[in-house]
Protein backbone atom coordinates (compact mmCIF):
# COMPACT_ATOMS: atom_id res chain seq x y z
CA UNK A 1 0.00 0.00 0.00
CA UNK A 2 2.88 2.29 0.50
CA UNK A 3 4.24 1.50 -2.34
CA UNK A 4 1.53 2.27 -4.63
CA UNK A 5 0.89 5.68 -2.68
CA UNK A 6 4.30 6.49 -3.41
CA UNK A 7 4.23 5.28 -7.15
CA UNK A 8 0.72 7.86 -7.50
CA UNK A 9 2.66 10.46 -6.01
CA UNK A 10 5.68 10.22 -7.91
CA UNK A 11 3.93 10.04 -10.78
CA UNK A 12 1.39 13.28 -9.71
CA UNK A 13 4.99 14.91 -9.01
CA UNK A 14 6.39 14.49 -13.00
CA UNK A 15 2.92 16.09 -14.00
CA UNK A 16 3.03 19.21 -12.11
CA UNK A 17 6.98 19.58 -12.61
CA UNK A 18 6.07 18.80 -16.61
CA UNK A 19 3.45 21.53 -16.64
CA UNK A 20 5.22 23.43 -15.19
CA UNK A 21 7.84 23.36 -16.98
CA UNK A 22 5.17 23.63 -20.60
CA UNK A 23 4.16 26.49 -18.83
CA UNK A 24 7.81 28.11 -19.14
CA UNK A 25 8.23 26.91 -22.44
CA UNK A 26 4.97 28.07 -23.71
CA UNK A 27 5.67 31.79 -22.45
CA UNK A 28 8.70 31.58 -24.08
CA UNK A 29 7.02 30.65 -27.64
CA UNK A 30 4.95 33.93 -27.05
CA UNK A 31 8.04 35.97 -26.83
CA UNK A 32 9.38 34.83 -29.81
CA UNK A 33 5.77 35.05 -31.25
CA UNK A 34 6.07 38.42 -30.93
CA UNK A 35 10.00 38.94 -31.07
CA UNK A 36 9.35 37.69 -34.93
CA UNK A 37 6.43 39.91 -35.56
CA UNK A 38 8.60 42.70 -35.02
CA UNK A 39 11.60 41.35 -36.64
CA UNK A 40 9.34 41.30 -39.69
CA UNK A 41 8.16 45.19 -39.10
CA UNK A 42 11.82 45.94 -38.79
CA UNK A 43 13.40 44.43 -41.45
CA UNK A 44 10.68 43.36 -44.17
CA UNK A 45 8.60 46.63 -43.92
CA UNK A 46 11.37 49.21 -42.14
CA UNK A 47 14.20 48.07 -44.32
CA UNK A 48 16.56 47.61 -41.06
CA UNK A 49 19.47 45.52 -41.58
CA UNK A 50 18.92 41.87 -40.07
CA UNK A 51 21.57 42.49 -37.62
CA UNK A 52 20.52 45.37 -36.23
CA UNK A 53 16.95 44.30 -36.02
CA UNK A 54 18.97 41.26 -33.85
CA UNK A 55 20.76 43.45 -31.59
CA UNK A 56 17.93 45.76 -30.89
CA UNK A 57 15.41 42.70 -30.35
CA UNK A 58 17.94 40.94 -28.28
CA UNK A 59 17.28 40.44 -24.29
CA UNK A 60 13.63 41.62 -24.00
CA UNK A 61 11.84 39.71 -21.38
CA UNK A 62 8.32 39.30 -22.22
CA UNK A 63 7.16 42.43 -20.46
CA UNK A 64 9.15 44.51 -22.25
CA UNK A 65 8.26 42.54 -25.56
CA UNK A 66 4.69 43.31 -24.84
CA UNK A 67 5.57 46.46 -24.58
CA UNK A 68 7.63 47.10 -27.37
CA UNK A 69 5.33 44.56 -29.66
CA UNK A 70 1.97 46.58 -28.79
CA UNK A 71 3.67 50.37 -29.79
CA UNK A 72 5.24 49.29 -33.04
CA UNK A 73 2.02 46.84 -34.04
CA UNK A 74 0.08 50.08 -33.28
CA UNK A 75 2.34 52.65 -35.20
CA UNK A 76 1.99 50.06 -38.27
CA UNK A 77 -1.91 50.31 -38.37
CA UNK A 78 -1.82 53.95 -37.36
CA UNK A 79 -5.02 54.81 -38.00
CA UNK A 80 -6.78 51.97 -37.95
CA UNK A 81 -8.64 52.36 -34.58
CA UNK A 82 -10.49 49.10 -34.89
CA UNK A 83 -6.93 47.51 -34.90
CA UNK A 84 -5.95 49.64 -32.43
CA UNK A 85 -8.35 47.77 -29.65
CA UNK A 86 -7.67 44.53 -30.93
CA UNK A 87 -3.58 44.94 -30.18
CA UNK A 88 -4.76 46.28 -26.59
CA UNK A 89 -7.20 43.65 -26.32
CA UNK A 90 -3.86 41.22 -26.98
CA UNK A 91 -1.42 43.30 -25.33
CA UNK A 92 -4.17 42.77 -22.06
CA UNK A 93 -4.30 39.00 -22.70
CA UNK A 94 -0.29 39.02 -22.85
CA UNK A 95 0.09 40.99 -19.43
CA UNK A 96 -2.64 38.74 -17.66
CA UNK A 97 -1.50 35.62 -18.80
CA UNK A 98 2.47 36.38 -17.80
CA UNK A 99 1.22 37.56 -14.20
CA UNK A 100 -0.67 34.14 -13.94
CA UNK A 101 2.43 32.58 -15.44
CA UNK A 102 4.95 34.42 -12.94
CA UNK A 103 2.28 33.50 -10.35
CA UNK A 104 3.00 29.57 -10.63
CA UNK A 105 6.87 30.17 -11.36
CA UNK A 106 8.04 32.27 -8.50
CA UNK A 107 5.91 29.87 -6.09
CA UNK A 108 7.89 27.75 -3.31
CA UNK A 109 5.25 24.78 -3.82
CA UNK A 110 4.70 22.39 -1.63
CA UNK A 111 4.90 19.19 -3.59
CA UNK A 112 7.31 16.39 -1.89
CA UNK A 113 5.55 16.55 1.72
CA UNK A 114 3.98 13.53 2.57
CA UNK A 115 -0.02 13.51 2.36
CA UNK A 116 -2.69 11.94 1.90
CA UNK A 117 -4.81 13.83 -0.74
CA UNK A 118 -4.73 13.42 -4.26
CA UNK A 119 -1.63 15.70 -4.85
CA UNK A 120 -2.53 16.59 -8.33
CA UNK A 121 -5.39 18.04 -7.33
CA UNK A 122 -4.66 20.57 -5.04
CA UNK A 123 -1.09 22.73 -4.62
CA UNK A 124 -0.40 24.75 -2.10
CA UNK A 125 2.46 27.72 -2.45
CA UNK A 126 3.79 30.69 -0.85
CA UNK A 127 5.80 33.63 -2.33
CA UNK A 128 7.30 36.23 -0.40
CA UNK A 129 6.07 39.80 -1.51
CA UNK A 130 7.44 42.84 -1.83
CA UNK A 131 4.36 44.71 -1.78
CA UNK A 132 1.10 43.70 -1.74
CA UNK A 133 -0.28 46.94 -2.32
CA UNK A 134 2.75 50.13 -3.09
CA UNK A 135 3.30 51.34 0.09
CA UNK A 136 3.19 48.22 1.88
CA UNK A 137 6.35 46.55 3.54
CA UNK A 138 5.27 43.03 1.90
CA UNK A 139 5.09 39.94 3.29
CA UNK A 140 4.19 36.43 2.56
CA UNK A 141 1.13 35.79 0.36
CA UNK A 142 -0.13 32.29 0.74
CA UNK A 143 -1.99 30.62 -2.66
CA UNK A 144 -3.63 27.00 -3.10
CA UNK A 145 -4.13 26.17 -6.80
CA UNK A 146 -5.67 23.52 -8.46
CA UNK A 147 -4.87 21.71 -11.06
CA UNK A 148 -6.95 22.49 -13.75
CA UNK A 149 -5.57 25.93 -13.54
CA UNK A 150 -1.90 24.99 -14.73
CA UNK A 151 -4.12 23.52 -17.73
CA UNK A 152 -6.14 26.69 -17.99
CA UNK A 153 -2.93 28.86 -18.57
CA UNK A 154 -1.22 26.47 -20.94
CA UNK A 155 -4.37 26.89 -23.16
CA UNK A 156 -4.37 30.41 -22.40
CA UNK A 157 -0.63 30.58 -23.38
CA UNK A 158 -1.27 28.82 -26.95
CA UNK A 159 -3.98 30.70 -27.80
CA UNK A 160 -2.43 34.39 -27.00
CA UNK A 161 0.60 32.91 -29.35
CA UNK A 162 -2.04 32.47 -32.18
CA UNK A 163 -3.84 35.92 -31.78
CA UNK A 164 0.04 37.25 -32.14
CA UNK A 165 0.87 35.45 -34.90
CA UNK A 166 -2.83 36.43 -36.53
CA UNK A 167 -1.59 40.01 -35.89
CA UNK A 168 1.70 39.73 -37.81
CA UNK A 169 -0.08 38.04 -40.40
CA UNK A 170 -2.56 41.24 -40.70
CA UNK A 171 0.79 43.39 -40.74
CA UNK A 172 2.62 41.60 -42.85
CA UNK A 173 -0.11 41.49 -45.55
CA UNK A 174 -1.03 45.22 -45.24
CA UNK A 175 -4.61 44.02 -43.99
CA UNK A 176 -5.78 45.15 -40.88
CA UNK A 177 -5.96 42.29 -37.85
CA UNK A 178 -10.20 43.21 -38.42
CA UNK A 179 -9.69 41.39 -41.74
CA UNK A 180 -9.27 37.84 -39.18
CA UNK A 181 -10.15 38.42 -36.01
CA UNK A 182 -13.72 39.21 -34.35
CA UNK A 183 -14.81 39.61 -30.72
CA UNK A 184 -17.11 36.36 -29.82
CA UNK A 185 -18.51 35.09 -26.80
CA UNK A 186 -17.51 36.88 -23.43
CA UNK A 187 -16.12 39.81 -25.77
CA UNK A 188 -12.82 37.05 -26.37
CA UNK A 189 -10.95 38.02 -29.33
CA UNK A 190 -11.30 34.59 -31.97
CA UNK A 191 -10.70 33.78 -35.42
CA UNK A 192 -13.18 34.88 -37.73
CA UNK A 193 -15.81 32.07 -38.37
CA UNK A 194 -15.50 32.34 -42.16
CA UNK A 195 -11.71 31.59 -41.73
CA UNK A 196 -11.87 28.71 -39.22
CA UNK A 197 -11.15 26.12 -41.69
Amino acid sequence: MADEKKNTRNKDLKRFYAEVGEIIVRTEHLNRAMNDTLWMLLVLKGGLDEEYAKVVLAGYNIESMRRYWTALVKATFENDTEAHGIIDSVSDRIDRVNGRRNDIVHRLWYTDFPSDVNLYSRFEGIKTSRAFKRKSPGGIDYSVKKAHQFREIIAELHHVRELINIVMIAASSGRSPTAYLEYGHGNRLQLKKELED
